[in-house]
């Protein structure tokens, strides 16, 4: 299984985002990326940071994850990032269809 990893730096060289994906919620995604959910919490953790998690429902009716990644801030331009990032992933396959929460960022 292969791990991909791809991150930003802030203005002083720190982690700013983060985005991590293995093998298996690859494959997944290949059978079961037709519709996904886009989930985030707020700056819940030490770090500020907003936790993304992208799922999907399997065949079985089962929550399935496809996809992390920790944002250092919710606006446009951090999720285009890393919506980017997730289809540069998966191969380019795009969902037919996405929820999300209503945020005007996403």
């Amino acid at each position: 299984m292969k791990l991909s990893i791809s991150s930003t730096l802030d203005n002083e060289n720190r982690l700013g985002d983060i985005f991590w994906c293995d093998g298996g919620p690859r494959a997944d995604y290949a059978l079961f990326g037709d519709a996904i959910a886009f989930d985030k919490t707020y700056q819940t953790n030490a770090y500020d940071k907003s936790f993304v998690v992208i799922v999907g429902i399997n065949h079985h009716r089962c929550t399935i994850v496809f996809r992390f990644a920790l944002l250092s801030s919710e606006i446009e331009h951090t999720y285009k990032w890393f919506l980017e990032t997730f289809l540069n992933v998966i191969d380019g396959k795009h969902p037919q269809m996405v929820i999300t929460d209503g945020d005007h960022a996403i």
